[in-house]
């Protein structure tokens, strides 16, 4: 269903807002400075501004449960599961112009776990692109140069957290980290079941320190807060 705008009006100052429906799963956006909030929920958009108490929202179809709302230049991206058929919105000044399907920016369903990064014209996701192949999880880059990947062994069923990426003074030289949660390859019964990790993965690789092995990607892999060089206000 293509998407329409629908607005109402609160009352001046509330601190908090009612979405109308039951929203079980939900994604927010809120730029520094800013007094909106966008939320995204099942088949809407909302968007909230506290101190005016004003609220309005976008429709799209009740099946669609928006996963990823991200500012690219003057325009919102909104991306969602679309009745398992993940697509994108632009929402520009109060209009909406549909992106058509784009696969790696949303999931087939709300359950999964994902994370997608943004950094300039690049593009990272964890997200699968087909539904019923492909399972192994990955993290990718799905918009730049080339696509890369990482291999289909280096994780055993994980949880993703978050992804960040780490500037240093040559581009070529920056660094992106991802956190996420893996079943413990430790079977010792006294040993937890899952155990939390951060991927270290060099952003252009084809560099003299980081050599480029073809569409895979070369990492390191340890506990938070372990990677050489790494400190916790870079991760911040």
């Amino acid at each position: 269903m293509f998407p329409l705008i629908a607005s109402s009006s609160g009352h001046a100052g509330q601190d908090q807002v009612d979405f109308g429906q039951t929203e079980l799963h939900t994604v927010l956006f809120h730029e520094p400075g800013s007094s909106f909030v966008w939320v995204g929920g099942r088949g809407k958009v909302y968007l909230f501004d506290f101190p005016e108490g004003k609220n309005a929202s976008v429709r799209t179809d009740c099946e669609n449960y928006i996963t990823l709302l991200e500012r690219r230049g003057e325009r919102l991206l909104a991306c969602g599961t679309n009745a398992r058929h993940p697509s994108c919105w632009n929402l520009v000044n109060g209009t909406v112009v549909p992106l058509g399907e784009m696969r790696g920016y949303a999931p087939f369903s709300p359950e999964e776990n994902s994370l997608v990064l943004f950094e300039g014209d690049e593009v990272y996701s964890t997200i699968r692109k087909q539904e019923y192949n492909g399972k192994i999880p990955r993290f990718r880059r799905i918009q730049g140069e080339t696509e890369l990947y990482t291999s289909d062994t280096v994780m055993k069923n994980p949880q993703f957290i978050k992804a960040t990426i780490v500037h240093q003074d040559q581009a070529y030289d920056d660094k992106i980290y991802y956190f996420f949660r893996e079943d413990n390859p430790d079977k010792n019964p006294e040993a937890p079941l899952n155990v939390s990790r951060v991927a270290q993965l060099c952003r252009g690789p084809g560099t003299l320190t980081c050599p480029d092995p073809g569409h895979r990607w070369p990492w390191a892999l340890g506990q938070p807060g372990l990677l050489a060089g790494v400190s916790s206000g870079d991760l911040a």
